[in-house]
C-alpha cells in the first residue's frame, strides 16, 4: 500500500501505523510539511545526490551525507561524513538501502583485469594490466570496504579520449551500472558496463550512441 512495506513488530499497534500512513500520504498530497529544515550548502561542492532518504555530497576527497528525518516514518535526521575517501571523488552513488556505497576514482591505475569478467563482451580489452579507473565498494555508514563484496573496487578501462567523456553511476539492486558518455554529440561512443556488485563480475557491455541517462531499474 502507498508503496510501502509493513515493518517488523514494534510497540505501535496496527491501528496507529494505519493512522501514520494515511498521514503521510496526506502530507504528500497537499505538500504540507511536518519540519523545515536548513541544510548549510558547500559552493565547492559540484556533486550532489538525493537517494533512499539521504542527501550526499562530495568534495575533492571527502563525502558528506544527510539521512533526510520522517515524522510518519520514525526517522530521525543524522549527519555523517568520510572525511577523506583515499582520492579525489570522480562521481558516486548510494543504496542506503543496502548501506552501499560507490565511488569512481577516475586516476588511472594499472589493473589487471580478469579475463573471466570480460570474456565475450570487450575484445578490446587485454588479458594483461591496462590503464583503468575503479569504482570502489563501500558501506555508506563508514566508508569502508562493503562487507558483502568479493573485491572492494571494480575496474573499467576508460573509452579513447576519455577526457571527452562525463560518467554516471547508478545501483539497482545487485547491479552496478556506469555510463560513459560524451559531451558531443555525432559519431561518437558511448559505452554501459554493468556488474554483479557482489561478486565483481562484468553482466553485460553496450556500446551505442545518443546516451543520456537512466530511466528506470528495468
Amino acid at each position: 500500500m502507498a508503496n510501502m512495506d509493513d515493518g517488523p513488530p514494534s510497540s505501535v499497534s496496527k491501528a496507529d501505523r494505519l493512522k501514520l500512513l494515511r498521514a503521510h500520504q496526506t502530507a504528500w498530497k497537499n505538500l504540507t510539511w511536518t519540519k523545515k529544515s536548513v541544510v548549510s550548502y558547500n559552493p565547492i561542492a559540484s556533486l550532489w545526490k538525493c537517494l533512499g532518504g539521504v542527501l550526499g555530497s562530495a568534495y575533492d576527497r571527502s563525502l558528506r551525507f544527510i539521512q533526510v528525518p520522517s515524522v510518519f516514518r520514525g526517522i530521525e535526521e543524522k549527519e555523517w561524513a568520510v572525511e577523506d575517501i583515499g582520492f579525489r571523488v570522480g562521481n558516486f552513488t548510494m543504496d542506503p538501502s543496502q548501506d552501499l556505497l560507490v565511488v569512481l576514482d577516475t586516476e588511472t591505475y594499472v589493473d589487471h583485469l580478469p579475463l573471466e569478467c570480460y570474456e565475450n563482451h570487450r575484445a578490446d580489452i587485454p588479458h594483461s594490466p591496462a590503464d583503468v579507473y575503479r569504482l570502489h565498494l563501500r558501506s555508506l555508514s563508514d566508508g569502508k570496504p562493503h562487507p558483502f563484496v568479493s573485491r572492494e573496487f571494480v575496474s573499467y578501462k576508460p573509452l579513447p579520449d576519455a577526457l571527452g567523456f562525463r560518467y554516471t553511476v547508478e545501483v539497482f539492486s545487485s547491479h552496478l551500472a556506469l555510463l560513459s558518455h560524451s559531451f558531443e554529440y555525432g559519431d561518437v561512443m558511448n559505452e554501459l558496463v554493468i556488474w554483479n556488485w557482489m561478486t565483481g563480475n562484468v553482466e553485460k557491455v553496450w556500446k551505442f550512441h545518443y546516451a543520456h541517462r537512466f530511466v528506470g531499474q528495468n
